[in-house]
């Protein structure tokens, strides 16, 4: 082989040598930045969640007063572990109520004014309305509010919430009425009835048992008497003399 083909193969080689090298850097570069985006993005979430987790939660909710309760209340609630600062509450559309007028004007008082501060799991519940009297009303069943409040890292961002109370229709809403306490005061008594009917018949039943028992036993005992009395020997009768005047027999 001539000088000129070594020179050849070699140049070859070499370049051959750099292209691969240069792909291979290429593409280890290429790899090491989505390696790196994607650490950035772990850490991006890993730092909302931290922060998320330090801030305050405010939310609104329409609810029954107590589970089964008839009674809707209007409830704003921090359910963060955070204190939540200057908290303004927004709700389209208006609040309405069978209640009264006045009533109306004070939930939307309540939700229109803003909050200083609101501590970590506070509660501040307005009675809105009556479950079967709202329902049976043509006035809004749906509405949507929007939170914004202050926390340690500054701004929250703002939350939004829709209520739809048609939700709670089909739900259990008057079991904390009247009529279902009565029903369940009457339900309680008939159980209470009925069970002291079984322990008045298991008495009864155990009153039984010890009276035959106690005859039983009565009968026994008669039956071991007449027994003895028909197996005990009699007494051999002993002739009797009439005596003399001096004692002797005559």
């Amino acid at each position: 082989m001539s000088d000129s083909s070594v020179q050849i193969a070699t140049v070859v080689i070499s370049v051959a040598a750099l292209v691969f090298s240069t792909t291979a850097a290429f593409w280890s570069l290429v790899y090491n930045r989505r390696q790196a985006r994607a650490v950035a993005e772990v850490n991006a979430l890993t730092e909302r969640a931290q922060r998320e987790q330090a801030e305050p939660y405010v939310i609104v909710d329409i609810r029954p007063r107590i589970p089964g309760s008839s009674l809707l209340v209007l409830v704003i609630e921090n359910i963060g572990q955070t204190l939540a600062r200057n908290v303004r509450i927004s709700v389209s559309p208006p609040l309405q109520t069978t209640l009264s007028a006045e009533r109306a004007e004070t939930l939307n008082r309540a939700v229109g004014r803003r909050i200083a501060t609101l501590p970590p799991k506070r509660r501040i519940p307005f009675v809105m309305d009556v479950g079967h009297q709202l329902f049976s009303s043509e006035l809004p069943k749906v509405y949507e509010f929007q939170v914004d409040a202050d926390g340690p890292f500054g701004r929250v961002g703002t939350l939004t919430y829709t209520v739809d109370l048609e939700a709670l229709r089909d739900s259990a809403l008057e079991t904390d009425s009247v009529e279902w306490s009565v029903h369940q005061v009457a339900k309680h008594f008939g159980e209470t009835a009925k069970a002291l009917g079984r322990q008045a018949r298991s008495l009864e039943e155990l009153s039984q048992q010890i009276q035959r028992g106690v005859e039983r036993q009565d009968s026994e005992r008669r039956s071991d008497a007449d027994v003895s009395d028909s197996v005990e020997p009699a007494l051999p009768e002993i002739p009797m003399a009439p005596l003399s005047d001096d004692g002797d027999p005559a």
